[in-house]
C-alpha cells in the first residue's frame, strides 16, 4: 500500500490491487487501517487464549489462532 506523504501516488490499480482500486490511500487512512487490525489481532489473541486455556494449556498455537479467526467471523 502506497501512503500519500504529500506527493502525487497515483496508481491504476484495479480490485485486486493492495489499494482496492483507490487511486491514492491518506497517510490517516493508513494510519486508521493499522489501528483496525490492531484491534482485531488483540481481539483474535484473546479468544485464542481463552482456547488454549479450555484446552489446559499455557501456550497459545498457531491452531488457537485459527480456530479464533474462524470463531469470531
Amino acid at each position: 500500500m502506497e501512503i500519500d506523504h504529500g506527493r502525487d501516488t497515483s496508481c491504476t490499480g484495479g480490485a485486486d490491487h493492495p489499494q482496492g482500486g483507490a487511486a491514492r490511500v491518506g497517510a490517516g487512512a493508513g494510519m486508521e487501517l493499522a489501528g483496525l487490525m490492531e484491534d482485531y489481532a488483540l481481539t483474535v489473541a484473546r479468544e485464542a487464549h481463552k482456547l488454549a486455556t479450555h484446552a489446559g494449556r499455557r501456550t497459545v498455537t498457531a491452531h488457537d489462532i485459527r480456530m479464533a479467526g474462524e470463531i469470531l467471523k
